[in-house]
C-alpha cells in the first residue's frame, strides 16, 4: 500500500509541478501536448516534456493494475497510462504526418480509458468525474474555448490521481 501511495504521489507531484512550470514558462497553451514542441524549441537535444510525460505515466501503471486486481476492467488501468507513453513519444505531432494521428488517437484513448477505469473499477467515485469535468467546463468559459482541451486533460489527470488516492486510503 505504501508503495502505491509513493508512486502515485511522485507521479502526481511531478506531473502537476511540471504543468505549473510549463504554464509559467510558456503561458497557457491549448493543450498539454502543445508544451512538447515548446520544450523542444528550448532544448532541442532533449525533450523535457517527453521525459516527464513518460515517467509520470510509467509510475502509474503498476498502481492502477494493483488497485484493479481481479476486476475485468483492469486492462483500462494499463491502457490509460500506456496510451500516454505513445503520446510522450510523439511530441512532433504537429509536423510529423505519422506522429500526428498516433498522438491524437492515443491522447483520446488515454482520456477515454481514464474515464472507463474510474467508472468500471471504482463506480462509487463517479462524482469525481462530474466535479472535475464541470470545473473544466467553467475554466474553459473563463479562459476561452481554445483552452478546452487543456482543462479537460487536467480534469482527466485529476480524476485518476484523486481516485487512486481515495482507493489507497480506503484499502
Amino acid at each position: 500500500m505504501i508503495w502505491q501511495f509513493i508512486l502515485t504521489a511522485l507521479s502526481c507531484a511531478l506531473f502537476f509541478g511540471f504543468v505549473v512550470l510549463c504554464v509559467c514558462k510558456y503561458g497557457l497553451l491549448s493543450c498539454y501536448s502543445a508544451y512538447g514542441p515548446a520544450w523542444h524549441k528550448t532544448y532541442p537535444k532533449f525533450n523535457v516534456w517527453s521525459a516527464v510525460t513518460l515517467v509520470t505515466a510509467a509510475l502509474l501503471i503498476p498502481v492502477l493494475l494493483e488497485n484493479s486486481e481481479g476486476n475485468p476492467w483492469q486492462f483500462a488501468g494499463f491502457l490509460c497510462p500506456a496510451m500516454l507513453l505513445f503520446v510522450a513519444l510523439t511530441p512532433d505531432y504537429g509536423t510529423n504526418p505519422i506522429a500526428g494521428p498516433v498522438h491524437s488517437i492515443c491522447a483520446g484513448l488515454g482520456a477515454l480509458f481514464s474515464i472507463v477505469y474510474i467508472l468500471c473499477v471504482y463506480p462509487s467515485l463517479w462524482w469525481l468525474l462530474v466535479i472535475y469535468y464541470v470545473a473544466a467546463t467553467v475554466l474553459t468559459f473563463i479562459y476561452g474555448k481554445w483552452s478546452w482541451c487543456f482543462w479537460f486533460e487536467m480534469a482527466a489527470y485529476l480524476s485518476v490521481y484523486t481516485a487512486v488516492f481515495v482507493m489507497i486510503a480506503v484499502k
